[in-house]
């Protein structure tokens, strides 16, 4: 992850212009690794370059919280999504499900469901 990160501010730094998909693939490595600081750091650059985050990468974001059993920050990440617009694929609901039932939150992974199938 620390070697892609690297790379990915290098290029950033050499005024490369990264696109959502590079974005979305180095917020899915810190998801791999369940790793909510590199994924908020990252969903935050891609605000800082200029990009609106779409649906992979909050998907992204929110299981790397999951991962992490922070239900508080994945939800965060989740309203942030609905709220800016972002018309959330069925992966965003299924990270935030999973955000859920990790946290042995099964209300709001059950309300989640429920939501998802009124969307």
């Amino acid at each position: 992850l620390r070697k892609a990160e690297d790379m990915f501010d290098w290029a950033i730094s050499s005024n490369l212009e990264p696109s959502l998909e590079s974005f979305n693939k180095i917020i899915s490595v810190a998801a791999r690794y369940g790793d909510k600081a590199a994924a908020e750091t990252w969903l935050r650059k891609v605000y800082e370059v200029g990009l609106t985050p779409d649906s992979p990468v909050f998907s992204a974001a929110i299981s790397a919280a999951g991962k992490d059993n922070d239900l508080h920050l994945a939800r965060k990440w989740f309203e942030e999504a609905k709220e800016s617009g972002v018309q959330l694929e069925v992966s965003a609901w299924n990270a935030i499900i999973d955000a859920a039932a990790r946290s042995s939150d099964l209300q709001t992974a059950e309300e989640t469901f429920w939501e998802m199938q009124q969307a």
